[in-house]
């Protein structure tokens, strides 16, 4: 399974994936949430075992605390970046807490893991936003926190 944001697979049913060691396979999308913009994906027929990360659905974060996210900004691919965990927030628009992480995010950043130091995935990525932050404008990441994934997927509903 994969998880990335809605806006990246635009409303496919199916779409192509690519891992670092150069294969690529189709994956359906099989579940979309349009609220937190964010869609899962179940790979289809992989010959060898995928990559797999730990996902901490568990309510978590810690401020201060170093993260890294995996993407693909600006047309380069498979770019690791490092970011601090700010705290969460919540807009009029969700009804559910995200994460904020002081880090450059750019275009292709979405759909990103945010990853702790010792390997577990606490969030997705889904927006930028520039803040004010120690008197200086600062850009940050916005990331559905992976404690909100078992809303719209589990492994007991996956088709």
């Amino acid at each position: 399974m994969i998880v990335t944001n809605r806006h990246v697979v635009e409303g496919a049913r199916y779409i192509e994936v690519g891992f670092p060691d150069g294969q690529q396979f189709l994956a359906d999308v099989v579940a979309e949430d349009g609220l937190m913009d964010l869609a899962v994906l179940k790979v289809r027929s992989p010959r060898d075992p995928l990559p797999v990360l730990n996902v901490h659905t568990e309510p978590y974060y810690a401020v201060d605390e170093e993260v890294y996210y995996i993407g693909n900004p600006m047309l380069f691919h498979r770019i690791v970046g490092k970011g601090t965990v700010l705290g969460l927030s919540v807009s009029p628009d969700q009804k559910y807490p995200f994460l904020v992480i002081h880090a450059d995010i750019f275009r292709g950043n979405s759909g990103s893991p945010v990853i702790t130091m010792d390997g577990r995935v606490i969030g997705v990525i889904f927006a930028m936003a520039d803040i004010v932050l120690d008197g200086e404008r600062s850009r940050v990441g916005l990331a559905v926190t992976a404690s909100y994934l078992p809303n719209i997927w589990s492994p007991e509903t996956s088709p």
